[in-house]
C-alpha cells in the first residue's frame, strides 16, 4: 500500500520510520522529494564536490555525476521505498541510472546516478528537491531487513568511486558531442569548442566519407566481409565486429570528428518499380 501525505506525517510523528530534516514544502499528496545534499561527484571532475559549499553542481553533456541525497533514511522491515527523477529534471535530458528500490530496514542517505544526455549543461542546487520517493507498507516484516554494503552511508566514499567505471562517453553520449559540435542551435550561446565545425562543413564532410565507403564496399567484401570499417579521410583505418568498441577506439584515437562507421555486407538489389496510373471513369458517380 502506497502511503499518502497525512499516511506519511502521522508514521513519521509516531517513529515508525525517519527522513531527517523533513520539510513540510517536500511532502506531495502520495511521495516525499528528496533534496540535493552536500556531496556530489561528476567522472569530468574525478573528485566528489562539496555542493553546499559550491551552492550547486554543474553536469556537463555526456558526463555521468553521483547526487547524495540531502535527507537520511531509516525504514523498517514492512517498508519498500520507490524512488525517481522528478520531470522537471527528466526534461533538461538527464537520465537516473540507479534505484528505484529503497529496500526493507534501509538506514542512510541515498546516493542516485544520473546522466546527462542533453546538449546543455545541467544546473542542480543545493537543497532544490529532485527525486521523489514513494513508501510502500508491506503486509508483514521481512524476515531480514537491508544488510547491503550502503547501509548507514553518509558521504560519497572512495569505495563508490572505484567501482564506477571510468569510460567517460559511451557511444550514445559521443553521438549528443557530436551534435554539440555540429549545430549553433544546440549549442550554449557564447561558446564555441576548439573541434569546432561548420554544420554545413561537417555535413558534406560525413557525406564525402560515406561515399568512399561505397567506392571500397567492393574491395572490403573480400577482405573484410561481415565487419564495421570506420572511414576516415576517405580511407578505411580500423576494422571490428562490434561497433560500439570500433567507436571507442575511434574517438579516443582522433578525438569527436567526423567519420562513418559501416558494415561491409552485400547490399540488395533495388527494383524500381512504377506505381500503375488509375484513370477515373467519368460515368462512374
Amino acid at each position: 500500500m502506497i502511503l499518502v501525505d497525512e499516511e506519511i506525517k502521522k508514521a513519521l510523528h509516531s517513529g515508525e520510520f525517519e527522513i531527517s530534516d523533513f520539510s513540510e514544502q517536500c511532502l506531495q499528496p502520495a511521495s516525499y522529494d528528496l533534496r540535493i545534499g552536500e556531496e556530489g561527484f561528476t567522472l569530468l571532475v574525478g573528485k566528489v564536490i562539496p555542493i553546499q559549499n559550491e551552492g550547486a553542481l554543474e553536469i556537463q553533456p555526456g558526463d555521468f555525476a553521483l547526487v547524495m541525497t540531502h535527507e537520511k533514511l531509516r525504514l523498517p522491515t514492512n517498508m519498500v521505498g520507490h524512488f525517481g527523477l522528478r520531470s522537471l529534471y527528466a526534461r533538461m535530458g538527464l537520465l537516473l541510472t540507479s534505484g528505484p528500490q529503497v529496500d526493507p530496514g534501509f538506514e542512510g542517505k541515498l546516493i542516485v546516478g544520473l546522466v546527462n544526455f542533453s546538449s546543455q549543461s545541467a544546473i542542480l542546487k543545493y537543497l532544490e528537491p529532485f527525486c521523489s520517493l514513494e513508501l510502500h507498507r508491506l503486509g508483514r516484516h521481512a524476515s531480514v531487513g537491508y544488510q547491503g554494503p550502503y547501509q548507514a552511508q553518509e558521504h560519497i566514499t572512495k569505495k563508490v568511486i572505484d567501482n564506477i567505471p571510468k569510460e567517460q562517453f559511451p557511444l550514445a553520449v559521443m553521438l549528443v558531442r557530436q551534435l554539440v559540435a555540429a549545430s549553433p542551435s544546440l549549442r550554449p550561446l557564447g561558446t564555441q569548442p576548439s573541434h569546432w565545425v561548420e554544420p554545413h562543413k561537417m555535413l558534406s564532410a560525413f557525406q564525402r566519407e560515406k561515399t568512399a565507403f561505397e567506392q571500397l564496399m567492393p574491395q572490403l567484401l573480400k577482405t573484410h566481409h561481415g565487419q564495421y570499417v570506420v572511414v576516415r579521410g576517405e580511407t578505411a583505418v580500423l576494422f571490428g565486429m562490434d561497433k560500439a568498441e570500433l567507436a571507442k577506439e575511434a574517438y579516443d584515437k582522433w578525438g569527436y570528428g567526423v567519420l562513418y562507421i559501416g558494415l561491409v555486407e552485400e547490399q540488395p538489389e533495388v527494383m524500381h518499380i512504377p506505381t500503375p496510373k488509375i484513370v477515373k471513369n467519368h460515368n462512374d458517380v
